[in-house]
């Protein structure tokens, strides 16, 4: 099981900097994983995963939570994806969608998960990032 969320991981790396949690429990469940949201929340809390998740509500909107029931359209966490993938070190000459996404995870890693407007914001980035033009 750790494996294939290993792998899926690194293929994610690719696309962007962060997934969604949601979306990275559809991937593994589409690859045969009989994974729930708590197991996959438990393994990548777990040092040397290759992930941070980051939940957006967080402080006063997550006591809001109980009074705002089950709303699927509400954000939920992101799964920032570990940069320390072997990737090489920065050079000037990598394509710029490329540095802004090793950037957007840079800024994922250090991010102050207790404030929430610094998670909006940092989503925010990433969603912006996700329209730009990928690299080959």
């Amino acid at each position: 099981m750790r494996q294939l969320i290993r792998e899926t991981l690194h293929q994610a790396s690719h696309e962007s900097p962060a997934i969604p949690f949601v979306t990275l429990v559809e991937r593994l469940r589409s690859q045969g994983a009989a994974v729930t949201d708590e197991i996959l929340a438990r393994i990548l809390s777990e040092p040397g995963s290759g992930a941070r998740i980051v939940d957006p509500w967080l402080g006063l909107q997550h006591a809001l939570r109980s009074y705002l029931g089950d709303d699927r359209s509400r954000p939920g966490p992101w799964v920032i994806l570990d940069p320390d993938d072997g990737e090489d070190p920065p050079d000037p000459h990598t394509p710029a969608p490329v540095q802004l996404r090793r950037a957007l995870i840079e800024l994922g890693r250090h991010l102050d998960v207790r404030s929430s407007r610094d998670v909006a914001r940092w989503i925010g980035l990433v969603e912006e990032a996700s329209r730009l033009p990928r690299a080959a």
